[in-house]
Order: C-alpha cells, then structure tokens, then sequence
C-alpha cells in the first residue's frame, strides 16, 4: 500500500490516500480489521457496523507514534459525512503540486477514490468513469467551484465515525512497572529456553522460520491469482442492463435481431445485429439513429453489426468479501429459488477448486500447500430468462463474474412470468470461500 498523507488542519490531523474495500453490512469491525490485515495496513476507519465500506491507511511506524497524543481522522470520511445523499466528487488543493479527489456516493466513499495528483487534471480518467458509472454527480473543485468544501469545512466535520483505528491493538499507556514486568519474564523465558536445549531450539528456529516462509509466499501466490480475476458485481452488471435496455428495437426501419456482449477488463464490447426491414432505409439512416460513439460494420446488404464498449468499474476478487459455501446456501442459493418463477432456466452448477499457481522453491519444486491457508471454489452460473427479470437478482449479484450475455428477440412469444420478447442469456462463474 502507498503511505497515507497526513495534513494538520485547525488544530486537527486529517488523512488523505487511504484505500477503500467495499464491507457486506454487518460483518464489522473484525471483518474490517481481516481485510486491514491482508493489506498490511496500519490502521483502518470504519464508520459504523452498517457502513459498506472500509478504508484502510498505511501511516509508517515514524509517523505512527503520532497516534499516541492525536487522534487522525479520515478526511475521505469526513466528506461522505457531510455528503449524505447523492453523488459527490470533491477535488481540493492540499498544497502546491498536491491535489486529492474523493468521490462519496449515498454517504459511502466509492472505491478507488481518496486519490492524490499532482493536478487536477491528472484526475480527468477517474472522473470520466465515475460519471458514467453516476451520471448525476456533482463534481467539486476548490478554486473554481464557490460551493467546494474547505479543508476547514472537513475538520469541523471530524468527529467519531472518521477516527482511525489501530489494526493491532497496542499496550499503548500500561505503567511503565508493567510493560518492565513483561518484558523480563519474556527475556528471562526466552535465556531460559536457550541453556535448556539449544539444539533442539535451533532446529525449531529454522523449521519454524521456513514454514513461515513458505506460508508467506502461498499468501502471496493466492493472493496474486485473486487480483487477476475481475468480477462484475452489482454495478458491472447494472451497467451491462442499463445498456442492453438501451438498444433501439426498430430504428430507422431496421430491426435488431440480436445483442451479444463479451467482458474484458473494465469494459463489456458488445455488438448488435440490426436486419434491414423497410427497402427505402440505408445504412445512413441506421447510423443515424444509433449512438454517434457506435461503429457500423455491414455484413450484408440487409444486415449490420454496431459495435459499442460499456465501462464499468469493477473489482478484484482479493478486493472484496467472498461469502462461504455454507453462507451461500443460505442465502444465495435460497434467493435463485425464490426468484426461479421469473425465469425459463437456471443452473447452478459443481464446485470446482480455485486455481492456484503453487509458488516453487529453489530446486524448482513446488512448496506444499499450508495447512489452515484458506481455500476458494467456484461454480458456473447460467440465467435465461425475460430482461426485466434480472433486476430481482441484481442487489445480489456481488463476486460474480460473467463469461457472455445474449439479448434476443422473440416475435411469436406468449407473454408471461418466464417468456417476453426481450430475452436475456447471461452465463459466468461465481465465487466462494471453503472453510
């Protein structure tokens, strides 16, 4: 993690840099205080049990006895504080050749944000994607904008909800009497065990050291493969619907046949199959009718393909929380069969271990895997049914990742629960942890 910055402002210290994961409500603060620990961060601000995000900041060990005499407040926090509903994106100059932007949605700092530049304008990218993942955002800079919140504003607005917490609790303030106690009878133990058997403790020494080498590195690997996989969740699906929902059915005298859209990174490509209906129409008046940003290939002399990207901002799976396969059942699987009414199919396919490079030592064998390193699985997941079914799974649809999604229309359709003309296949995987 980059090193949080720490700015005193009215008599108050505020950090700025800290990343932020999103927290499924009422997991809390041990769950905070898990995720701080797989970052390393040194400490982590948690607003409330019921907040769905944590932000995590790594403050150095020479700055960090700073803690003992003042009490750090988040400056990010104190934005989503002041910021209760809406989108909010707030740029503030910090100090020449120091700028930091922030975004808050419905009170809750959006991932990704709480950066640090030395321009506004080197924010330009993040603002672009946040405002096509919120269009409505008001977006804040000091200078230019008269309603921007000061630095003052911020600190007037620390309070509890913003404070950072230790990610191990330290025996910070114990009698100095006390903490002399400890350390002679650790010392004295630890001269003790050496006169005892010293090479039976030797050997313990390099055994002990080399399982916590090898651990070390399997954490490392699995946590390597975890960032590599992009899920979709709520908002990378949301934003695939939004879109498929905005495709013309009959523009221009021509009809759409067909959509299919393919994940990458970041993005969906999709593309939309239109059939020339009327014959006084062209490809001219298809264009036309059809976003500027798309690209028309004709396949035929009645057919065309408009290609077009979809952004979204998705997550890594070492970024978010992964529900158990026991947590699943209970929740997961219980929602696909309340809500299998609306739909024509849904499978929820076997369990299948989550691939993991082992990491290999300096023979070029593979170091055996840890006992008690925590183990992932997936499952496949394929949806077919009506577009407007979708939105019963949508708030639930969290470490998913989609593999393809098809639109088609079908004419001679009797409308009901499982059947309309706007037909929406969606195959992917999701993901769960083996305790």
């Amino acid at each position: 993690m980059k090193e949080s910055l720490l700015k005193s402002v009215a008599g108050k210290t505020l950090a700025f840099g800290l990343e932020w994961l999103p927290l499924i409500e009422s997991l809390g603060i041990r769950e905070a205080r898990r995720r701080a620990g797989r970052y390393r961060a040194s400490h982590f601000v948690l607003a409330s049990d019921k907040t769905a995000a944590v932000g995590l900041a790594n403050i150095p060990r020479r700055k960090a006895s700073v803690m003992n005499r003042h009490v750090i407040f988040s400056a990010a926090q104190n934005v989503a504080t002041l910021y209760q509903s809406g989108t909010w994106v707030v740029c503030l100059n910090l100090a020449p050749d120091c700028w930091w932007l922030v975004a808050v949605h419905e009170g809750v700092v959006v991932m990704r944000t709480d950066i640090l530049a030395p321009d506004p304008e080197s924010f330009d990218a993040v603002v672009m994607e946040l405002r096509r993942a919120y269009p409505r955002m008001v977006y804040l800079q000091s200078g230019r904008d008269k309603d921007a919140p000061s630095l003052g504003l911020l600190a007037q607005h620390a309070g509890q909800i913003s404070v950072l917490q230790e990610r191990r609790r330290m025996w910070v303030g114990a009698p100095v009497w006390v903490s002399g106690t400890i350390v002679s009878l650790v010392v004295g133990v630890v001269i003790f065990a050496g006169f005892s058997e010293p090479e039976t403790a030797t050997d313990s020494e390099v055994l002990a050291t080399t399982t916590q080498g090898h651990e070390r590195r399997w954490r490392a690997a699995q946590e390597a493969a975890l960032d590599q996989v992009v899920v979709h969740g709520v908002q990378g699906t949301h934003r695939l619907l939004e879109a498929l929902y905005g495709v013309a059915v009959t523009p221009a005298g021509w009809r759409l046949e067909h959509v299919e859209c393919l994940p990458a990174r970041q993005l969906w490509h999709c593309a939309a199959q239109f059939l020339r209906r009327h014959p006084a129409t062209d490809i001219q008046a298809l264009e036309s009718a059809l976003p500027a940003s798309w690209s028309l290939e004709p396949r035929d002399l009645d057919r065309v393909s408009a290609i077009w990207s979809v952004p979204y901002l998705g997550l890594t799976l070492a970024q978010m929380h992964i529900a158990t396969a026991a947590e699943s059942r209970k929740t997961w699987l219980g929602i696909l069969q309340r809500s299998s009414i609306a739909f024509d199919r849904i499978i929820w396919g076997k369990a299948k271990p989550f691939a993991i490079a082992a990491p290999i030592d300096s023979h070029g064998n593979a170091l055996p895997r840890p006992d008690g390193l925590t183990a992932y699985q997936s499952r496949s997941l394929q949806l077919s049914g009506p577009l407007r079914s979708y939105v019963l799974l949508l708030a639930d649809l969290n470490a998913i990742r989609w593999s393809r999604a098809r639109l088609s229309i079908k004419d001679k359709v009797v409308p009901g629960a499982r059947a309309s003309q706007l037909h929406l296949l969606l195959e992917g995987e999701f993901h769960e942890r083996v305790e």
